[in-house]
């Protein structure tokens, strides 16, 4: 454990690393929501250089970007949710330098987090950090994005949900995202109850007329 802390909400996070014969695995974990891991990174020693050089470790990350990068996506992306922030520094390094890039954070801390443990720069060119809540960050923001990428995880563990909270797959707030994304529109989606999915790919469904499921 490298790291222990409270986000502003009170809940308990650890940055944790986990040896695995010679790789190094670093990841963020709420203790509201320990089943879903927000980011999990390889990390690399470069002994020459004497720093640690951070890769890509989830999945889903990977395929998210191949989403956007086969929609030709990457130019204007808001992404709500910045977790480590693996996925808006993997956006960032493979946008060209004048991409635009809006990331949607509720917790100011967990930008911190982002900074110190995950390798995110917020000092990016044409990268802004907004600290606002997700589900009105389109309310008075009439700009239309290339792609709106949603990677929210859960704090209330009762729930069948773990990706994302139920009000982010409500109507209502998928008709936002229609309105506000010109091309695509990707959900993180983790369940533990398969009633809570169907029920989340029905909404999801009803309002794209056109949805993919990667796995």
């Amino acid at each position: 454990v490298r790291e222990v802390g409270r986000l502003s909400n009170g809940d308990e996070y650890y940055v944790e690393e986990i040896e695995q014969g010679k790789s190094v695995t670093r990841r963020l974990v709420f203790a509201s929501n320990p089943f879903s891991i927000q980011p999990e990174i390889a990390v690399a020693a470069k002994k020459k250089k004497k720093k640690r050089a951070l890769h890509l470790a989830s999945a889903y990350h990977s395929e998210i970007l191949a989403g956007l990068v086969g929609f030709e996506c990457l130019e204007d992306v808001c992404l709500v949710g910045l977790g480590g922030g693996a996925l808006a520094t993997a956006l960032a390094r493979c946008s060209s330098k004048d991409a635009r890039l809006r990331v949607v954070e509720l917790d100011p801390v967990v930008v911190e987090i982002a900074k110190n443990w995950f390798g995110f720069d917020n000092k990016r060119p044409h990268l802004v950090v907004d600290c606002v809540d997700g589900l009105t960050a389109f309310d008075k923001d009439e700009k239309l994005y290339d792609a709106v990428v949603v990677d929210v995880d859960s704090k209330d563990a009762s729930k069948g949900m773990s990706c994302p909270p139920e009000e982010f797959v409500q109507i209502e707030y998928l008709e936002k995202l229609k309105r506000s994304a010109r091309r695509l529109v990707a959900f993180n989606v983790v369940a533990r109850d398969e009633n809570e999915r169907r029920r989340a790919l029905t909404n999801i469904s009803s309002v794209f007329p056109v949805v993919n499921r990667l796995r």
